[in-house]
């Protein structure tokens, strides 16, 4: 578990010290916690936890387009989520809520979960197969699509495919008084003005603290390699900004710059993981 602060000034040299009902600056995350292979059966797996917020994502394939089996219900695309094109693989999100059935929500959860993975897997790399990808939410304490966004980047790695970089995902709050708020809670995000939450490839740290101007790459070669081997353009930058409410100019700019930072955090956060991951595999394996 890492508590991950992100603390820093406004853009008008303001410092956010007053502290949260749950102890927090506004510019701090909650604890994080990541574990690779939760589901046996899947392909890839991974569980995500920002605060009480969890989510645990299966990824199901690469498989031949038309064959049945695992996480792969049926032989076609799912409704909603358009025609499979043999040149490149078809990707299904599946969103689970806790209790129910899905909704509009969690529909519109989907939309924004496959736009931002299509973004960065190299899906030409792995023509006439699908690709399924579920979600199941297990806890909501507010900033549950940037959680669950982090869940299915873990997943994707561990199932092996090809990215073109490691995003991560964030979410800001502007509440009553104008303040933004980082890694809001459920509370404070239902009584908040606005929301965003922002989807970034993040470069990693340098020792010092200083941005690399390498953009990371999950496959070998780096992204300029990998997406010019796969006939798409390297992702940089921010990929995905889902927002709600009315947010004035200034302060979106604000937003961008911390969830940027914020970001950067959740980047050197997974690659700790992963490097303890591969770590424990290389003394198994020995």
């Amino acid at each position: 578990m890492l508590n991950a602060p992100v603390d820093q000034a406004g853009s008008d040299g303001r410092t956010a010290t007053a502290l949260r009902p749950d102890g927090r600056t506004a510019t701090q995350l909650r604890p994080m916690l990541a574990s690779r292979g939760p589901l046996c059966r899947a392909d890839g797996s991974a569980r995500w936890s920002l605060g009480d917020t969890c989510v645990v994502a299966g990824v199901y394939g690469p498989r031949g387009m038309g064959v049945a089996g695992g996480g792969l219900a049926g032989g076609g695309a799912a409704a909603g989520q358009g025609k499979e094109d043999p040149l490149r693989a078809s990707l299904q999100v599946i969103w689970a809520p806790r209790n129910g059935l899905a909704g509009s929500q969690e529909r519109y959860c989907e939309a924004v979960v496959r736009q931002t993975v299509d973004a960065v897997l190299l899906s030409s790399l792995l023509p006439r197969t699908r690709i399924q990808l579920q979600l199941q939410v297990v806890h909501d304490d507010g900033s549950l699509l940037p959680c669950a966004l982090n869940a299915a980047f873990a997943a994707l790695l561990d199932a092996g495919l090809p990215l073109s970089c490691l995003p991560a995902a964030v979410q800001l709050a502007l509440d009553a008084q104008g303040q933004l708020l980082l890694d809001p809670t459920k509370e404070e995000q239902q009584t908040s003005s606005a929301t965003l939450c922002t989807v970034f490839a993040s470069r990693p740290l340098a020792p010092d603290g200083a941005v690399l101007a390498t953009v990371p790459s999950a496959v070998p070669g780096g992204a300029a390699a990998a997406a010019s081997s796969s006939g798409q353009e390297a992702v940089d930058g921010m990929i995905t900004c889902e927002a709600t409410g009315r947010i004035k100019a200034l302060l979106y700019v604000e937003a961008l710059e911390r969830a940027e930072l914020a970001c950067r955090v959740i980047d050197a956060f997974s690659r700790t993981g992963l490097e303890r991951y591969q770590k424990r595999r290389e003394v198994l394996s020995a």
